[in-house]
C-alpha cells in the first residue's frame, strides 16, 4: 500500500526493541530514511499542546501507541511502559535530542528547546503505568554514616532547582559527601574541583535503571571563580602549562576518607597520584581537604610546585611546609623532602566561609598528616 506523504513530528522517546521504523512504502517525496521529518512551528502554550503536536500522530492522544500515522511497526506506547534507555527524566529528555537513527524517531535538537524537551519527558513519563516515574522518597540517598562517592551526571553549580533537568547543566561528575559535612563535586572530564557544597539532601534519578543524574540540594559554598580556573590539583609537565589528563585507576574508602589514584602519562613515563579527599576541623568549621602525593617520572608535577632542590621538609620535622598559593577560598600547602627525593606533596584546604592564615593552613596540614583529626 503506497501511503500519502507525511510531514510529521511524532516523537517517541524511548529506544527499544521494536522500535518503530518508517515504511519503506512511503512515497519517495516524503524523503524520511532517517526518521520522519520534524516541521517547524511556534511554540505551543501548554505542555499537553507539545504532545499533541510533536507525539500524538505516532503515539496516540493518549500516548497508547494508536497514533493516525501508518508505520511499518507500531510506536512505542507509553502507558506500557519499557524504556530501554532509562526511565527518567535525563533519559528521555536525551532521546528526545538525539533521536534514535535509523528509525522514525527524530531527532528535536533544532525544533525544541531544551526546556520543552525536559517538560515532554516528564509528560511521558507520567503517561506509563504506577511506578514508572519513581517518588521523591524512593529516589532520596539516604545519608550515611560514613563518606560515599556517587557517580553521575549533576546540576551545573549555581542553576536553581526549577531548572530543567535534561542536558542542561549535566556534567559527568563524581560527589563525595561525608556525613554530616560538606561535600565535592569533581568534573570526571578533568577530575577538576568544579564545587564545595554544604551538607544537605542528595537525590538520584536512576531509579535501578538507566539516567543516573544526581540532584545534590546543600548550598554551592565555592566553584571556580570562572571556567577557566586552574585546578589547584592540577598536574603538569615541568615548565609546560597545559594540564595532563588523570586516568583513575582506583576508589578506596579508608575509613573516614576517601583515597582516589590516579594514573598519568607524561613525555618521560608514568607518574602516580594518590589524592586522599577528607574533612578536617577549622574551629568550630569543618574544611574539605585534598591530600596528594605524586610518584613517579620526575618531569610530571602539580602546576606551579617549586623547582626541585628547594629546602621543603616533610610536615612535623620543622617549619618547612611551605603556603605557596593562597586562592579565594582554598590554600595550598606544598611539602618536598630536603632531598627533593621521594614523593612529591601538595595539600588543599577549602574554605569558603572562612579565612586561613597561613600558620593555621599548616597546623591543620600537619595534624592531619600526624592522623590527628
Amino acid at each position: 500500500m503506497v501511503l500519502p506523504r507525511i510531514v510529521l513530528t511524532a516523537a517517541a522517546v524511548v529506544a527499544v526493541a521494536t522500535a518503530v521504523h518508517v515504511s519503506t512504502a512511503m512515497t519517495p517525496t516524503a524523503e524520511l530514511p532517517a526518521g520522519l521529518a520534524v516541521s517547524a512551528r511556534p511554540a505551543p502554550k501548554s505542555t499537553s499542546e507539545l504532545y499533541a503536536l510533536h507525539c500524538a500522530q505516532c503515539h496516540g492522544e493518549r500516548g497508547d501507541g494508536n497514533g493516525v500515522t501508518e508505520l511499518e511497526r507500531p510506536a512505542r506506547s507509553f502507558v506500557e511502559g519499557g524504556y530501554i534507555y532509562g526511565n527518567t527524566i535525563a533519559a528521555v529528555t536525551r532521546t528526545l535530542k538525539r533521536g534514535i537513527p535509523g528509525t522514525a524517531m527524530p531527532s528535536f535538537a533544532d525544533s525544541l528547546t531544551e526546556h520543552e524537551r525536559s517538560v515532554l519527558a516528564r509528560y511521558v513519563l507520567a503517561l506509563g503505568p504506577a511506578g514508572t516515574a519513581p517518588t521523591a522518597q524512593e529516589c532520596l540517598a539516604e545519608a550515611a554514616d560514613r563518606p560515599e562517592v556517587l557517580d553521575g551526571p549533576l546540576m551545573a553549580p549555581g542553576l536553581p532547582e526549577s531548572a530543567p533537568t535534561g542536558d542542561l547543566g549535566l556534567h559527568p561528575s563524581r560527589l563525595i559527601r561525608f556525613p554530616e559535612g560538606p561535600s565535592i563535586q569533581y568534573a570526571r572530564d578533568n577530575w577538576s574541583v568544579v564545587a564545595i557544597r554544604a551538607e544537605g539532601a542528595v537525590s538520584r534519578d536512576d531509579w535501578r535503571r538507566g539516567g543516573r543524574s544526581i540532584t545534590a540540594r546543600g548550598e554551592v559554598l565555592w566553584q571556580p571563580p570562572s571556567p577557566e580556573a586552574e585546578d589547584p590539583g592540577a598536574l603538569a609537565v615541568r615548565g609546560e602549562a597545559t594540564p595532563l589528563p588523570k586516568r583513575l585507576r582506583r576508589t578506596e574508602l579508608m575509613g573516614r576518607s576517601i583515597l582516589q589514584q590516579f594514573s598519568v602519562t607524561g613525555a618521560e613515563g608514568e607518574a602516580r597520584l594518590e589524592e586522599q579527599v577528607a574533612i578536617v576541623a577549622a574551629g568550630d568549621d569543618a574544611l574539605i581537604l585534598r591530600d596528594l602525593q605524586l610518584s613517579g617520572d620526575e618531569s610530571i608535577t602539580f602546576q606551579g610546585f617549586p623547582a626541585p632542590g628547594g629546602k621543603f621538609n616533610p610536615p612535623g620535622s620543622g617549619d618547612g611546609a611551605r603556603v605557596t598559593s593562597d586562592g579565594v577560598g582554598f590554600t595550598v600547602v606544598d611539602t618536598l623532602n630536603e632531598d627533593a627525593s621521594g614523593p612529591r606533596q601538595r595539600t588543599v584546604l577549602y574554605h569558603p566561609k572562612k579565612g586561613l592564615s597561613s600558620g593555621d593552613a599548616t597546623s591543620i596540614v600537619r595534624a592531619f598528616h600526624r592522623g590527628d583529626r
